[in-house]
């Protein structure tokens, strides 16, 4: 594969086993059904918003520069 996408992949799954083992000890604190769903959605959102950051970004502007070409 491509080492730009080695790269990707492999910082993508270690934040995903990152927020794995977050929620993972997290989830033991939660009492109800509803705080379960909010540390969901809280994972979720902290997942996304660190793959879409500026190192994800750039990647993303490059390759639609080259797409544009």
């Amino acid at each position: 594969m491509n080492p730009v996408f080695d790269l990707f992949v492999d910082r993508t799954q270690n934040l995903l086993e990152r927020w794995q083992r977050f929620y993972a000890a997290e989830a033991k604190n939660c009492e109800t059904d509803e705080d379960l769903q909010s540390l969901q959605d809280a994972c979720l959102l902290g997942v996304v918003s660190k793959i879409s950051d500026s190192f994800t970004q750039s990647m993303i502007d490059e390759a639609n520069q080259r797409i544009a070409e």
